[in-house]
Parts: structure tokens; C-alpha cells; sequence
């Protein structure tokens, strides 16, 4: 591995601090103001959009916090393994608060230019994540039995 390598694995280390509770105002550090995100649920060009989301993920979801469980980086990209554990707390497309606890695991792939994230794509288990929250039925039995012909 090289420092460069390090550098950046330090960058989405500090990235998930910042997520976690951290200031956001340090994104303006380690963020590029024209970020690019290829998130499901928070797509745009921006750090102030990604600023933005963020906030609102916090305010819906209390104890909201990615945990880093595997980060891998080679030339100018890092990939990272994260769960991301909450509280349903706050209103969430149109589901009134259900106290419900949550974790889900993603992955995403940063890429990192001058010390600073300037694009990120994820993939998380959504339907399993709407499930915990009872936005979907948790049985799965029809795709189970499709899948067993």
C-alpha cells in the first residue's frame, strides 16, 4: 500500500466520523464543492446537496451512524463495507416515527482526487432496510419458491 492509498483510506475514515457526528462543516475539507453523488436515495452533484441529505437522514433517523467494517483502496479509489444503525424517529416517506431500530449494510466506492472525495457510488440493502422499518412485508416466501423451481 502507499501513502497515497493511506491518505485516502484516511479521507472516507474521516468522512464516516463526520457522518457519525462529526462537524459537517470539516466536509468542506475533505469534499470537493462539486461532489458528485450516485446514491439510490441522494443523487446530485453538489456538497451542499450531500450536506443537505445527510442532515435530513439525521433528523428522520436518531443514533443514525455508518460504521466502517472493511475499507479497501488501489490508485485513486477506496471501496468501503459500512452498516449504517438508527432509530426511525421522524417522519420518512410518509411513515409517521416507529421507534424501530435498523441496520443495513452497503457498500460504496469513493473517488478521491487532491485529498478530497470527488465521487461516490453506493449499494445498499434497501429492501431489507424498508422492511425494518415495516415500509415493506418481511415475507418473502413467493420470491423463495419462485427461485426454488
Amino acid at each position: 500500500m502507499t501513502a497515497d492509498t493511506d491518505a485516502s483510506k484516511a479521507v472516507v475514515a474521516r468522512h464516516y466520523a463526520i457522518l457519525r457526528g462529526g462537524d459537517p462543516a470539516e466536509w468542506d475539507e475533505i469534499m470537493a464543492e462539486d461532489f458528485v453523488s450516485h446514491h439510490p436515495h441522494a443523487a446530485g452533484e453538489g456538497r451542499n446537496r450531500y450536506r443537505n441529505a445527510a442532515a435530513s437522514y439525521s433528523a428522520v433517523f436518531s443514533d443514525f451512524a455508518p460504521e466502517l467494517q472493511l475499507v479497501v483502496a488501489e490508485d485513486d479509489c477506496v471501496a468501503a463495507h459500512f452498516i449504517v444503525r438508527g432509530r426511525h424517529t421522524g417522519d420518512f416517506l410518509g411513515l409517521p416515527a416507529s421507534g424501530r431500530e435498523f441496520a443495513v449494510s452497503g457498500i460504496a466506492i469513493y473517488r478521491i482526487a487532491n485529498g478530497q472525495l470527488i465521487e461516490a457510488w453506493y449499494g445498499e440493502d434497501t429492501l431489507g432496510w424498508f422492511q425494518q422499518l415495516g415500509l415493506l412485508p418481511t415475507d418473502i416466501s413467493g420470491f423463495r419458491r419462485f427461485w426454488e423451481r
